[in-house]
């Protein structure tokens, strides 16, 4: 159960700038090329002063991140030069933005008076309130509030995309695609609570399903680490640390046939085999 007091919220400002260039070039009648750079920052706002906390640093400044270069190249050829055989490829960087609901709780979960003090409660905490009821004030002196900051080397989360197509016309209007493609996810944003005592022994839980509907077998056993020890820093609760550390990436082959409108039949098949790993 979590429960926060204090104010309901703040404005801030974020401003978003991106500068871009791109430009085609037909080298030979038979392939062409494009290529692009782009360049984006997004400006954070400055902590407000009356809401910072002075034992820890990481409240006083956000991340400032200049590194967005993303760089943008492709190719279409004509293999034979028939106009039946294309190779289509491409490559680009794109830069994502730090969302802001993120940087609403850096802002104001900072343990300030003036902000917001957010409470975490389990089933067996001292005082936890028990529902419906809600606690009326904080609870005072012995439970720490949690607390929310940046990394100071966050980046902008990063996104690389790429694909290959061959595309060969089989005649009767009908065109073969075998395509490749790929994403790869970086600096994606994750939350880290580094407020949190080793683990001290191992928790075992069994499925009880007797419906066995459910996606886990009746039955089926997970074990996972168990956290009792007090937190390291007793002057607050949790202490999420936001950085940008997830790797995710995305491939996929696509198999396309496309009957174009002739003689009163249309048809269309795909077929996509893919992979996703975060």
């Amino acid at each position: 159960f979590t429960q926060a007091f204090g104010p309901l919220g703040l404005t801030f400002k974020t401003s978003d700038v991106g500068i871009f260039a791109q430009d085609d070039w037909r080298f030979t009648p038979r392939l062409t090329f494009q290529l692009g750079l782009r360049w984006d920052k997004e400006i954070l706002p400055t902590p407000f002063s009356s809401l910072t906390n002075s034992n820890v640093s990481q409240t006083q400044t956000f991340p400032s991140y200049n590194g967005a270069f993303g760089p943008r190249v492709g190719f279409a050829w004509d293999v034979f030069g028939d106009g039946k055989t294309s190779l289509r490829g491409g490559y680009g960087m794109y830069f994502g933005r730090i969302i802001n609901a993120t940087i609403f709780s850096a802002l104001f979960n900072t343990v300030s008076p003036n902000g917001q003090l957010s409470y975490f409660f389990s089933a067996s905490s001292a005082g936890a309130p028990h529902f419906p009821q809600v606690l009326s004030a904080p609870p005072g002196a012995g439970r720490g509030s949690g607390i929310v900051f940046f990394d100071p080397n966050f980046k902008l989360p990063q996104i690389h995309e790429f694909n290959l197509s061959l595309e060969r016309e089989l005649g009767w209007h009908t065109l073969l695609q075998v395509s490749y493609l790929g994403s790869l996810g970086r600096h994606l944003p994750t939350w880290r609570d580094i407020n949190i005592a080793p683990a001290t022994s191992t928790v075992t839980y069994t499925v009880v399903d007797p419906t066995g509907q459910g996606p886990l077998a009746a039955g089926s056993t997970y074990t996972t680490n168990l956290y009792t020890k007090p937190r390291p820093n007793p002057a607050f609760g949790s202490m999420i640390e936001v950085e940008s550390v997830v790797n995710s990436s995305y491939n996929a082959l696509a198999v396309q046939i496309n009957h174009r409108f002739n003689k009163h039949v249309q048809f269309n098949f795909g077929y996509t085999w893919s992979h996703a790993l975060d």
